[in-house]
This record gives C-alpha cells, sequence and structure tokens, in this order.
C-alpha cells in the first residue's frame, strides 16, 4: 500500500536539477511520485498556449501516456473544463464497467477513476490522475494539491532553462553569421542562413514567407521540416496584426509562431513561422529583435539579388540593341526582340501582332515563337480584342486570367492560354504593332516584367523606325 501522507520530495528534486537533470525528467519523475503515492496507473500535466485558447497535455507518465503526451486541443474538449477555466478540482468514476469516457471527448483510452487540480499561479492547467483500483478521496486530492506547487515552480524553471538555452544557441549562430555570408550575398544562401538559425532554435519545422513585388500576396522563400503553411499566402490568412508583432497561430492542429521580418524603418518583407511554443512575453520581445537581423540579411541579398538581374537585364538589353544594329528587315528585328523577350521574361509563347494591310479593322499574327496553329489563325479586332486595346490605347495590359479580363471576351485568345501580358511596339507616336506573351498556367506578371517587356518592345520599335527612315530616304 502506497505511503499517502508521504511529501513531495523536494530536496531529491532540487538535487537532481543542481546536477543538471533536465527540468523536463524532474517533472516527469514527480509524475512517477504521483502515481506511487496514489495508486493511479496514469498522471498527466496540462499547461496552456500563450492564446488563451488552446491547451496541451505537456507530460504524462504511466499507461496510455504515448497517446495522450503533445496532444494540442482546446479547454472545451476535454471533460477537465471546469477545472482549466474555473479552478474546480475534477472528480470521476465511471458509473458501470461498460463506461469508458476519457480525459477527452474522443476516445484515446478508458477511464475508470480520474482526479485533478489546477497549478497555482498558471492559468489553464491541471494535474490530474486516472485509473485507480478504488475512487479516488479526499487524501489523494490533498496530495495533488500539495504537489501542485512543486510543479508549478518546475514548469517554470523549465521554461527559463530553455529560453536561455535558446538564448546561448542563438549567440553562437551570431557570432558564426560573418563566417555564413562568407563571400556569397545572394538570397539563396541568406535563406539559408537564417534557416540554419531556426534550426538551432530548436524548431521542428519552420519557413520564411516573402511578399512579392507588387506586395499583393507572400511566397514561401525556403522551409524545413514539417510544416503545415501553403506556398502562397494572403496576409489576411494569418493572425490579425501578425505584421506589427511576433504572433501565434494554429494550423492542422499544430501551434506556429508567426515573427514579422520589420526593418527599421517599418517596412515589413514577410515573416519567419516556427513550430515553436511561444510561452512567456520575453520570448517575444527576444524573437522580435532576432527577426530584425533576420530581416536585415534578408534585405541586404534582396538588393544584391535586384542589383544583379538589373545588371544581367541591362546586359541583355545592350546585347539586343548591338544585334537590332546588324537586322534590316522588319521580320528580323521582331524575332531578336521575341528572343530576348523570352530570355527576360518567362512565357510560352510569344506573338507580334501588326496591323492587317488587307483589313483595317483587324491586326495580323507576324511572328509567332515557338509557332502555334491557334495564335497564327488569330485576327483580333483593333478596338473589341486584348491585343487590339492594347494597339488602340498605346498601353501595356497584364492579364493574369484571359477568362476575366474583360478586353479578352468578345474576341478571346485561343482557350489553352491562362495568362498574358502585352505592350506596344511604339515610338513616340508611332505605332507599329503589340507584343504579347502568353502561358498554359497561371501566371501574375510582376510590375518589373511589364516595365522590362515595354523596354524590348520600344527597343525593337526604335529599330523598325529606323529601318522606315532608311527606306523612305
Amino acid at each position: 500500500m502506497p505511503d499517502t501522507l508521504a511529501h513531495p520530495n523536494w530536496e531529491e528534486w532540487l538535487n537532481a536539477l543542481g546536477q543538471a537533470t533536465p527540468p523536463d525528467r524532474v517533472i516527469e519523475n514527480a509524475l512517477h511520485w504521483l502515481l506511487e503515492r496514489t495508486g493511479a496507473q496514469t498522471a498527466f500535466l496540462i499547461l496552456p498556449d500563450t492564446t488563451g485558447e488552446w491547451i496541451d497535455i505537456a507530460h504524462a507518465v504511466g499507461a496510455e501516456a504515448e497517446a495522450l503526451k503533445g496532444l494540442r486541443l482546446r479547454p472545451s474538449e476535454t471533460l477537465l473544463e471546469p477545472t482549466l477555466t474555473l479552478g474546480a478540482t475534477w472528480w470521476y468514476e465511471a458509473t458501470t464497467s461498460q463506461t469508458t469516457p476519457i480525459i477527452l471527448r474522443k476516445p484515446v483510452g478508458g477511464i475508470r477513476t480520474g482526479l485533478a487540480v489546477p497549478l497555482p499561479g498558471i492559468p489553464l492547467s491541471a494535474l490530474g490522475v486516472l485509473n485507480r483500483a478504488e475512487p479516488f478521496t479526499e487524501t489523494e486530492q490533498q496530495i495533488l494539491v500539495s504537489l501542485a506547487p512543486v510543479l508549478s515552480v518546475l514548469v517554470r524553471y523549465q521554461d527559463s532553462c530553455a529560453h536561455e538555452q535558446t538564448q546561448a544557441r542563438m549567440l553562437a549562430w551570431f557570432t558564426r553569421l560573418p563566417h555564413l555570408i562568407g563571400a556569397d550575398p545572394s538570397l539563396q544562401n541568406a535563406l539559408n542562413t537564417v534557416a540554419s538559425a531556426m534550426q538551432a532554435l530548436g524548431s521542428a519545422g519552420g519557413g520564411i514567407w516573402l511578399y512579392n513585388d507588387e506586395r499583393t500576396v507572400l511566397l514561401n522563400a525556403i522551409r524545413f521540416g514539417a510544416h503545415p503553411l501553403p506556398d502562397v499566402l494572403l496576409g489576411l490568412e494569418l493572425p490579425q496584426g501578425w505584421d506589427m508583432r511576433v504572433s501565434e497561430m494554429v494550423r492542422d492542429g499544430r501551434a506556429l509562431v508567426v515573427v514579422p521580418l520589420r526593418l527599421a524603418e517599418q517596412k515589413v518583407l514577410g515573416f519567419v513561422s516556427l513550430t515553436l511554443p511561444l510561452e512567456e512575453p520575453a520570448l517575444a520581445e527576444w524573437l522580435e529583435a532576432i527577426a530584425g537581423h533576420f530581416a536585415l540579411v534578408i534585405h541586404h541579398a534582396l538588393l544584391y539579388e535586384q542589383t544583379a538581374r538589373r545588371a544581367r537585364q541591362l546586359s541583355q538589353l545592350y546585347e539586343l540593341s548591338l544585334k537590332l544594329g546588324e537586322t534590316y528587315t522588319p521580320l528580323e528585328v521582331l524575332n531578336e526582340v521575341v528572343v530576348a523577350a523570352r530570355a527576360l521574361v518567362p512565357h510560352d509563347v510569344a506573338v507580334v501582332y501588326v496591323p492587317d494591310p488587307q483589313d483595317t479593322e483587324r491586326l495580323l499574327p507576324t511572328l509567332v515563337m515557338p509557332a502555334n496553329d491557334a495564335l497564327w489563325n488569330h485576327f483580333p479586332h483593333r478596338q473589341h480584342s486584348l491585343p487590339g486595346y492594347v494597339y488602340s490605347f498605346a498601353t501595356p495590359l497584364s492579364a493574369p486570367d484571359l477568362s476575366e479580363n474583360p478586353h479578352n471576351r468578345k474576341e478571346p485568345l485561343p482557350s489553352q492560354f491562362i495568362s498574358a501580358l502585352a505592350v506596344p511596339l511604339q515610338v513616340a507616336d508611332r505605332l507599329y504593332g503589340v507584343l504579347m506573351v502568353l502561358t498554359e498556367t497561371p501566371r501574375d506578371f510582376a510590375l518589373a516584367e511589364a516595365e522590362l517587356l515595354f523596354t524590348l518592345a520600344n527597343t525593337g520599335a526604335l529599330r523598325l523606325h529606323d529601318l522606315q527612315q532608311r527606306i523612305h530616304a
């Protein structure tokens, strides 16, 4: 028969902590002590998350322990809701041997008897035992009540140790940062470096989501481990105020910490997401400070990428101008422009429309690359079509979804194409035609791509104008 009058082994547990025994192991030792003193088969510890909406079965020992440990759910989804929310003692005794209610609303294992009390000073918490041969009595209740303050201290000490260890790992990461970045300032290297820091935090999974050029959606840039967030996100899918502070969200039953990547000028690049419990306000502040360093690393990498990309584009535009200097027919000019467009603005098919000399109401496809019969046989109206709109108003037009674009309804482009970007071939008030690129999958062309295609078209139009002037000279 267990000694139900014994007191918690304070001295033994404190000595274990002094000998560097991990706090979670000391907590589990205390739960095993509880099993011995109460004669129960299972002991468990429930702790809250920071949102105040979810609880975790953080520790469990004995029978069914593995089935209980690590579960996250709402207090209302448990039979212990009065204990978690009101601080009442939970008593349970099955009315018949056939009744098998459990700690959760959904079965994990049968319960014959149960008892639980709240931890002092920790809201939404509970210390409980299950399945004693006889019903629990006030004697076992007093044992739980005497152990609850001990576990409150151990839980807070465990949190403190975890934060100190995390800080030590991050400080070590910062000292290696110059070496990690090294001579490679590319975005991919920056993302890999930040990912290594996230792993140093001890996260089971994480990722970085960055705004697209138009700042309309957030795109996944890198991830590691299991992570439930999709590749594309709208800001509305994240917790309210996510871009102002560290916050927490639950997705597919997993807790995720969302840390904004904010620069000093308050510009938000995106966010880092970690599967890491956000248990203390101090940790939130610390993560926010770290994210500032992450944001600087990524921001400099983005600037480097933009500068390098612009340099490559200027180089290709210069090469195009040299090649155009060696062209002597309009078709040669258009061919060089389309080849350059394929390298600079990824797409599936490009087409150039010019005014139809036989039909003043129509545009004529004069170059299609690669060849496409549907486009070769597409003669759009100068006013009632998407290419016609670009030609009539001499304005670029991006259509991420051709089926929804009002200019593509009366005389639509071939149905195999989903997205398009079209620009005029124009010099001053002289209009030569329309350059259009199309994709067979959804494509949201960036503003920088529209500007680049417009520049290509203008470069080609200048050469067309020069050739025309020579003919009439």
